[in-house]
């Protein structure tokens, strides 16, 4: 049976959806768990070590496109191989998998929304089950001596007994099945499941045991400290929604960027730009987009979703989510409270 047709029998009825060639749009899964898309990646932007910081994907068919946001809690995985993968080989062109947080999807599931990617899995082959990201919320055995692994917020039940293999994300060593624990991440190999079942069932013959997520999450409203250009900023952020932001006119100042304001007939507009692109924020429609700036040539992207909107504060200080100068060559971290902002 080819992947295509064993993966499209592996759909979960309002549980989980899997896009194939045309990932835009995959149903969202319940809480714990994430929705994947599949395509090929268009662009990939790496932070100054080298690391991967973010993608482009691009689905096959329909050419909807979205932006993956790389965070430290994000596992790499070669699913033909069943183990760990550096990400350091990716190339623009390659088709992967990436199990990105439901909650990072927009309502509207339109193109160019930014999600927060939880797996990405490379190296598919055409005859090897899919490797899924699944959350355990409860874990006990079961009579028959082997165990059951409930995911999916409930959704789902995985059964594993002595012939499921189980190794850890970061040594490729073999684990018990009894260290598993609830709240541990995995990733489950398993064929085709029955979509009229609820919750449904599978029988993974191999896990694998993902480390625990890097990184707190900071409180509503918490105040971020700038770092810009690689020196300490008197201007300060703010963490919204799950979004660092930051007064955008100024930080674009203080990185040498131009910033403008206008109000027309569309409402009110801020531009962000450099020497090669620029940034539009239409505070009223809610849109954030960019294009580029060289003469000749074509380029652009939008509108984006990054969490949180664009919005305009009195007496005249707009906020903006920080990721959107990435657009604009800069390097943007988040470690703690610091945000850190410079060129790439």
């Amino acid at each position: 049976m080819s992947l295509r047709k064993r993966l499209t029998a592996a759909l979960l009825s309002g549980v989980l959806a899997l896009a194939l060639c045309v990932p835009a749009a995959a149903a969202e899964l319940p809480k714990n768990d994430c929705t994947l898309y599949v395509g090929r990646i268009t662009g990939i932007i790496r932070d100054s070590e080298g690391g991967v910081a973010r993608l482009t994907i691009t689905s096959e068919a329909g050419g909807a496109y979205y932006t993956l946001l790389i965070s430290p809690a994000t596992v790499w995985v070669d699913a033909a191989g069943r183990k760990m993968d550096s990400g350091a080989e990716l190339k623009e062109g390659e088709r992967i998998y990436a199990a990105c947080d439901s909650s990072s999807r927009s309502d509207d599931e339109d193109s160019g929304d930014l999600l927060t990617v939880c797996a990405v899995v490379r190296n598919v082959a055409e005859e090897a089950d899919c490797a899924f990201y699944h959350v355990v919320s409860d874990f006990a055995p079961e009579k028959d001596g082997g165990w059951l692994i409930t995911v999916n917020g409930g959704g789902m039940y995985l059964h594993v007994d002595g012939d499921t293999t189980l190794t850890d994300y970061k040594t490729g060593e073999e684990l018990s099945l009894s260290q598993i624990e609830t709240g541990d991440r995995l990733m489950a190999w398993y064929g085709p499941v029955l979509a009229a079942i609820y919750p449904a069932e599978a029988s993974p013959r191999y896990l694998m045991r993902l480390p625990e997520a890097e990184g707190e999450t900071l409180a509503e409203g918490a105040a971020l400290s700038l770092v810009i250009n690689g020196s300490e900023s008197e201007l300060t952020g703010r963490y919204e929604s799950g979004v660092a932001m930051v007064p955008a006119a100024a930080v674009a100042q203080a990185l040498g960027l131009k910033a403008s304001y206008v109000k027309g007939e569309e409402g009110r507009v801020v531009t962000i730009e450099s020497e090669t692109f620029a940034v539009t924020l239409a505070i009223d429609a809610g849109v954030i987009s960019g294009a580029t700036r060289i003469a000749g040539a074509v380029g652009a992207t939008g509108p984006l979703r990054y969490g949180r909107g664009a919005y305009i504060e009195e007496p005249g200080v707009t906020w903006a989510p920080a990721e959107l100068f990435r657009m604009l060559g800069q390097r943007v971290t988040l470690e703690g409270t610091t945000l850190t902002i410079g060129p790439m």
